[in-house]
């Protein structure tokens, strides 16, 4: 019994150790190039785990949720450490209005697609959908649109809990969320590489208590995230920057080694695409700004599902997407 553990051991840890490599060293050759819409998507990357999932047992998958839980956990701490003190002085009740009013078409989504897929597909596909991609988001001229947007998106990610995880998992992410206040004390006597393995630390034992109590992950540390920037932006920001691509990469790799033929049971999901103008129109003057298609956040919503065909399925379509709206934007002069 003894052997066989240690060799699984020995195959997660070298996993580990390849996904890091690949996000960290890959960095600068996908984000530099200037090649379309690809250099900035991490296609290569997303391939590249594809190519593994053909070699790797589920029993192995399922041993690396823990790491995969903390790459996603810091996608929502990248998207919390967006509302810097700045940004939250500019809201007004009028971009909370709008912003909830936005968020609004989660169920519109969600009434749908429940009659045809499970509460727990259609929670997690109308997350997905309802979701902009904050980096896109961020490109919008008008500045009240881009901070409605966001906002937007915490109120999505708490409709998403309350029908996935159930009501009572919003306290819990909350409560775990709150702990960024224990980071920016400690924040304030480490120096900046122990701050670095603080915030790993911090991920560890709110993605795991996740896990354990059956709460979303991704709005907990999106709670702990806006903590942590209000408190200490300076640490804060820098962290964001210095690790959101490489982490985002690392997620696509987790994203094609859990890669299932079986997402095909999920391509009539793409309708709900046709719903968001009908939705949306009344809101927004910007038509372009409808297809913004989803991002970092909606992957790592859809990878919190542990659905292998969801996972698959939402991350094919996020490079479609990406690629459609940059045609667009640019053969059609989209000025968003």
């Amino acid at each position: 019994m003894f052997l066989p553990y240690n060799l699984e051991m020995k195959e997660i840890f070298s996993l580990f150790l390849l996904i890091v490599a690949v996000a960290f060293f890959s960095q600068k050759l996908v984000f530099q190039k200037r090649i379309g819409f690809v250099s900035l998507s991490g296609l290569e990357i997303y391939i590249i785990g594809i190519l593994f999932s053909f070699f790797i047992s589920k029993k192995l998958l399922y041993s690396l949720a823990p790491v995969l839980f903390m790459v996603l956990a810091f996608i929502g701490f990248s998207f919390g450490a967006q509302f810097e003190r700045g940004i939250v002085k500019k809201i007004t009740f009028k971009e909370i209005l709008y912003g909830f009013l936005i968020s609004l078409q989660y169920f519109a989504m969600f009434l749908v697609l429940k009659h045809f897929y499970s509460l727990r597909i259609a929670a997690i596909a109308s997350g997905v959908f309802s979701i902009p991609a904050p980096l896109l988001l961020s490109n919008l001229k008008n500045e009240k649109l881009v901070i409605s947007g966001e906002l937007s998106i915490v109120f999505v990610l708490v409709y998403y809990s309350c029908t996935f995880y159930g009501y009572f998992s919003v306290v819990l992410a909350i409560l775990f969320g709150l702990l960024g206040v224990l980071f920016v004390i400690f924040e304030k006597i480490l120096k900046k590489p122990e701050i670095f393995i603080l915030l790993f630390g911090f991920l560890l034992l709110i993605s795991g208590s996740a896990q354990v109590f059956n709460f979303s992950a991704v709005l907990s540390l999106t709670v702990f995230g806006f903590v942590a920037v209000f408190f200490s932006p300076a640490y804060a920001k820098e962290i964001k920057q210095s690790l959101d691509q490489p982490l985002f990469l690392s997620l696509l790799f987790f994203a094609g080694i859990f890669f299932s033929t079986s997402f095909f049971v999920f391509i009539p999901l793409i309708l709900v695409l046709f719903l968001k103008p009908f939705i949306l129109i009344p809101l927004l003057k910007k038509k372009a700004s409808i297809f913004i298609p989803f991002g970092a956040l909606s992957i790592a919503v859809a990878v919190e599902s542990m659905s292998f065909g969801i996972i698959t399925f939402v991350a094919i379509l996020y490079f479609i997407l990406l690629g459609s709206f940059e045609f667009l934007r640019e053969k059609l002069k989209w000025d968003i």
